[in-house]
């Protein structure tokens, strides 16, 4: 987590001159829309390749984010390439946790406007979603 923090300070907020809250919050949305969330999904597909040429079948993306370290022995994969498929799936679950982390928190400091619990029934947008933008967005009211 520690790490997160200082490449967050490096990469996006030190270069950034936010005149509100509302406006860092936005920031980091997107930074970690952009940077982790890919890099998750570069991880699925990296695990669904593998495994496309190792046992001529393509897994679905639900079914590699199901898939368990202990399940790795059932594949009859060569040791070289199971322990790849186990590196990628150990990154996606740390990203899945630290994800998780850092929305949990960014939801919980956002003030949240009427507007939120709006976006929030219009089917397909959640939480997160439903934030990002309200934040992008700012006052509709303005």
């Amino acid at each position: 987590m520690e790490s997160f923090f200082h490449t967050l300070k490096t990469e996006l907020v030190m270069h950034c001159d936010y005149k509100t809250r509302d406006q860092a919050r936005a920031s980091i949305f997107e930074y970690m829309e952009l940077s982790y969330n890919r890099s998750r999904a570069q991880h699925g597909l990296a695990v669904e390749n593998i495994l496309a040429r190792s046992t001529g079948s393509r897994p679905s993306a639900a079914a590699i984010k199901r898939l368990a370290p202990a399940d790795i022995g059932t594949l009859e994969l060569a040791a070289d390439v199971a322990l790849v498929v186990q590196a990628n799936l150990a990154v996606m679950a740390t990203l899945n946790l630290e994800i998780g982390r850092i929305e949990a928190r960014l939801l919980e400091g956002a003030k949240l406007r009427p507007d939120y619990a709006r976006l929030k029934t219009i089917p397909g947008i959640g939480e997160v979603l439903a934030i990002v933008i309200m934040l992008e967005t700012g006052d509709v009211a303005r």
